[in-house]
C-alpha cells in the first residue's frame, strides 16, 4: 500500500511541477540512493543489451559463412576463367623477354660486324624489376612470379607426370647408389 501511495505522489507532484520528481531522483542518486524503478530498468536494459549483442554475434557468424561460402562458389565459377586470362600474362611475358633476347642479339651483331652502333637500345625493362627473364633465379620477382603462375596453371595431369619423374630419379638414384 506504501509503494502505492508514493507512485500517486509522486505522480501528483510531477503533474503540479514536473521537475521536483526529478529533483528528487537526482538528490537520491547523489546520496547513493538508487530507486527501485531505476535498479529494474538498467537490471533490464543490461540483459537487453547482453541478449542483442548475442544475437549480433550470431549473425555475424551466419553472414562470414555466408560471404564464405559465396566467395567459394565465385572462384570454382571463374576458375578456369581466370587460369586462362593468367596464362595470358605468363605467355606476354615469355614473349617480352624473347623479344628482348632478340633485340640484344641483333645489336651484338651490328657490333660483331664492326660497325658503330647506330641504334638505341629499346628492351623493355621495368624499373626495380631488372630484366623480365622468367628463367634467371637471381632475376629479381619475376621468376619467383613466373614459377609461382606456372604451378598455378598446372593441370593434375602434369603435376602426376612431375612426380612420377621425380619419384623415377629417386629409384635410380637409389638402385645406382647401391649397385656402386
Amino acid at each position: 500500500m506504501q509503494m502505492r501511495a508514493d507512485w500517486f505522489r509522486a505522480q501528483e507532484i510531477e503533474a503540479h511541477q514536473p521537475g521536483v520528481v526529478l529533483i528528487e531522483h537526482a538528490e537520491m542518486l547523489l546520496d547513493g540512493r538508487v530507486p527501485s524503478s531505476l535498479n529494474e530498468k538498467t537490471r533490464a536494459a543490461e540483459m537487453l543489451i547482453s541478449g542483442l549483442r548475442r544475437a549480433i554475434g550470431a549473425q555475424q557468424v551466419v553472414v562470414d559463412r555466408v560471404a564464405f561460402e559465396l566467395s567459394q562458389k565465385a572462384a570454382q565459377r571463374f576458375s578456369e576463367e581466370h587460369k586462362a586470362r593468367t596464362k595470358r600474362i605468363k605467355d606476354a611475358i615469355v614473349e617480352l623477354h624473347a623479344a628482348n633476347q632478340a633485340e640484344i642479339s641483333l645489336r651484338h651483331s651490328i657490333d660483331a660486324l664492326g660497325y658503330s652502333q647506330q641504334l638505341p637500345c629499346t628492351r623493355f625493362e621495368y624499373p626495380d624489376a631488372g630484366s623480365f627473364d622468367p628463367f634467371d633465379i637471381t632475376g629479381g620477382y619475376v621468376p619467383a612470379w613466373h614459377a609461382d603462375i606456372a604451378d598455378y596453371l598446372m593441370t593434375a595431369e602434369e603435376r602426376d607426370a612431375i612426380k612420377q619423374r621425380i619419384d623415377t630419379a629417386a629409384r635410380r638414384k637409389k638402385v645406382a647408389t647401391l649397385t656402386a
